[in-house]
């Protein structure tokens, strides 16, 4: 588990009570063996204490109780947490008399105390076969007019599982992944149709995908370690770039949830754009995003998501659990008269089911890609990557990932990990 720090959301979510039992006792560890972390836990509990509600139970375990509870209990490895969806938010303003200031805290959402064995759900993805679990998702095609969110996609235990605890589904993805060899899944030499372009006037907007499977890495990671290149068909971009949480970039904030854009010319083509989105949950949310583009662009591509004509396509909502993350890049192309003052697309978020959204519009100023964000360096690392690893023989694209990671530092041991294996494919 990455080292936790004080403004972590997932501290606040221990100290709260809306951790799993896994999560607890790994939380536990930390906080029992550092001071800060320990006072941090009790300066937030002191604080739901305060503003709790006569509705709520008066009586609680503290966090290291819990923790105690199940350190000596064992719990299956297929029982998961899934919290309500109607959840209350509350916000409290305190005004500071002799300094007349307004502080405003923010409780994160959590399930009320009654009906707790209601959130338990036992998964078992035992039932799904290698061919089902380890297949490629595709994008939501809905339309963001479609408040309803109905799909024509049948509901399947890996779709329902991706959807509602994503992290859950995705463990067992990479670990089923380990044993099972990428050629088992698809023909020998076949490579899955790459994302096509869409032009902006046959479609002004396009949903977001939230998700991505975790089957590529253990994948490309194998083939690298035995000294080969991996085949085509195991390198999927969405699931490289996915691999090591996002860097927190917050240029707009909806609901607990905050996005990060950055774009830039690309690198890998001086007539294209690149553009880098991340999200970081800091609640629970069941979340839609969308992208929706001015006339100042011409086409744009996913990046990622190449799919077999029968590949799963995800639900248009993704509950996004405390601490999640997801990463997504496109290619746009824009017209041959852009107008500079105007937005070149904007973001769009908002909880499903809700009317109310929050809109982020980017305006494009010629950008290159050493402007980056370390963040976005990273991102821009793993797509030249995947792109090399498709295409070994390409020397441009081989010169590029060159460049960029040697501008790249890690953040965390994924990210060390990950760029371990990037100097050892380009060592092959």
């Amino acid at each position: 588990m990455i080292k936790l720090t004080i403004d972590d959301p997932r501290l606040t979510a221990y100290a709260f009570g809306e951790l799993n039992p896994k999560e607890i006792k790994e939380v536990a560890k930390q906080v029992a063996s550092d001071p800060l972390l320990k006072a941090a836990v009790d300066e937030l509990v002191a604080i739901e204490t305060i503003f709790q509600v006569d509705s709520e139970p008066k009586y609680s375990l503290r966090p290291e109780q819990r923790a105690a509870i199940f350190q000596s209990s064992a719990e299956p490895s297929n029982v998961v947490h899934i919290p309500e969806k109607n959840w209350g938010r509350r916000v409290v303003a305190v005004l500071g008399v002799a300094a007349a200031v307004v502080i405003s805290l923010t409780i994160l959402q959590r399930p009320s105390g009654e009906n707790n064995d209601a959130n338990i759900v036992q998964l078992d993805w035992s039932s799904l076969s290698d061919g089902e679990l380890l297949q490629r998702v595709s994008p939501s095609t809905e339309s963001w007019m479609n408040m309803e969110s109905a799909s024509a996609e049948q509901p399947s235990k890996l779709r329902e599982g991706l959807q509602m605890h994503a992290s859950s589904l995705r463990s067992e993805i990479a670990e089923r992944a380990e044993g099972v060899e990428s050629s088992i899944l698809v023909q020998s030499g076949a490579i899955e149709q790459k994302s096509p372009w869409v032009l902006r006037s046959d479609r002004p907007e396009m949903r977001i995908p939230l998700v991505a499977g975790n089957a590529s890495y253990a994948w490309v990671r194998k083939s690298v370690a035995a000294g080969e290149m991996p085949s085509p068909a195991s390198v999927r971009l969405e699931e490289l770039l996915n691999h090591c949480p996002a860097r927190r970039l917050a240029d707009i904030t909806h609901n607990g949830v905050s996005a990060g854009v950055e774009i830039i010319e690309s690198p890998l083509d001086s007539s294209e754009l690149l553009l880098f989105l991340s999200f970081n949950a800091q609640q629970s949310v069941d979340l839609e995003a969308a992208l929706e583009f001015s006339k100042s662009v011409k086409s744009y591509k996913l990046l990622g998501y190449q799919q077999p004509v029968d590949g799963l396509k995800v639900a248009s909502s993704q509950l996004m659990e405390v601490g999640s993350s997801q990463q997504v890049a496109y290619v746009l192309k824009l017209a041959d008269a852009v107008d500079v003052d105007e937005p070149v697309f904007n973001l769009l978020l908002r909880e499903k089911g809700t009317a109310e959204q929050a809109s982020l519009g980017v305006v494009y100023s010629k950008t290159e890609w050493g402007d980056l964000s370390s963040g976005g360096k990273m991102q821009l690392l793993v797509v030249a990557w995947a792109e090399w690893l498709v295409e070994p023989m390409h020397k441009e694209l081989r010169k590029n990932v060159e460049l960029i990671l040697a501008e790249v530092e890690p953040a965390n041991e994924s990210e060390t990990d990950l760029l371990g294996i990037i100097h050892a494919s380009l060592a092959l």
